[in-house]
């Protein structure tokens, strides 16, 4: 009897030994049965030699079954062998503790392998939705291919470990089992917030902040290093209540009057303690004023003229700014 072990979707090897007692070459046809075994279907020895046989075990199942290989010669006759082939779940993963702002994402990213020729769709289960997704959410495996899948963290705790358990499964190739684990940390400044129009006119636009808890809370909400001019938020109130893992939106409005990039900083303020500062880039943007410029003159006869153009955003101009133009000409 041989004992083969392994974990699925990896592999382990028997070495089998075998002897040729004849003074002449001789090829032994080799045949066996059970599943995930894989080897070559013949075996040849050299006179008065003796080699070994590698014997694959590759499973994809969990579980334990029998099996048997067995050797065949015509001349030296037929050798056969009890296999006890033995399938075992791949043990947990521990993933290393991701540690995120409140307010922010974190994320882990794993490979998935298919060992097969045909493609597979994963189902998975997780137990702590609330703080981990996977990405994207239907996982389908091509033939012989790893896709990369996302792990994402969003904390709703503050220096408290939170974690869960997340299991890919399909039927033909098993389970993947991951332990993962997070915990929040005091928000501190969070992605800069573009916004752009041009120069003499106003746009809008909205930010979105989200109660990290699992609890109700309330929050004030003001602008600092602001040009009243420019930036401005579009509420009634500054203060508001948000429910569990509610959402608030934040108006805010960009009018700028000149050619120069602008910042201001939308502060969420639950406590001393817990403040979400979101900065904002204002981009002016020059106006477009398609003017024609007409000129008549004789051929080969040169015009020369004066114009001025007007450039909007620019309060004043000094001798050493320098600008970039280009001509287009178009043919009568």
């Amino acid at each position: 009897m041989i004992d083969l072990r392994a974990f699925i979707r990896k592999a382990t090897s028997a070495e089998i030994s075998l002897s040729n007692p004849l003074n002449e070459p001789i090829t032994f046809e080799v045949f066996f049965q059970g599943e995930g075994l894989i080897g070559d279907p013949v075996f040849s020895l050299e006179p008065k030699s003796v080699g070994t046989y590698s014997l694959v075990f590759s499973p994809l199942q969990a579980g334990e079954v029998g099996g048997n290989i067995g050797f065949l010669n015509e001349k030296v006759g037929e050798f056969w062998y009890d296999l006890n082939l033995i399938a075992e779940e791949n043990p947990e993963v521990m993933m290393p503790m991701l540690e995120c702002e409140l307010g922010k994402m974190s994320h882990h990213f794993i490979e998935l392998e298919n060992p097969t020729g045909k493609e597979h769709l994963l189902d998975f289960k997780n137990s702590n939705p609330t703080n981990f997704d996977v990405i994207p959410d239907k996982l389908v495996l091509p033939p012989f291919e790893t896709i990369q899948v996302r792990i994402q963290y969003s904390p709703t705790n503050l220096d408290v470990m939170e974690s869960g358990n997340i299991v890919f499964e399909n039927a033909q190739i098993g389970k993947w089992r991951y332990y993962v684990e997070g915990k929040g940390l005091v928000p501190t400044l969070m992605e800069p917030q573009p916004i752009s129009t041009a120069v003499g006119s106003s746009t809008s636009s909205m930010l979105s902040f989200k109660n990290p808890f699992k609890e109700p809370t309330s929050v004030e909400v003001f602008m600092k290093d602001e040009d009243k001019k420019i930036f401005s938020l579009l509420l009634k109130r500054n203060k508001f209540n948000i429910g569990p893992l509610g959402t608030l939106q934040i108006p805010y409005s960009f009018s700028p009057d000149t050619m120069t990039n602008s910042a201001a900083t939308i502060v969420v303020k639950m406590t001393e303690q817990l403040q979400w500062k979101y900065p904002l880039r204002g981009i002016a943007e020059s106006t477009s004023n398609v003017i024609d410029f007409h000129f008549k003159t004789r051929a080969r006869k040169p015009l020369e003229e004066k114009f001025e153009i007007r450039l909007p955003g620019f309060q004043e101009l000094f001798e050493d700014d320098t600008f970039r133009y280009e001509v287009n000409v178009l043919q009568a």
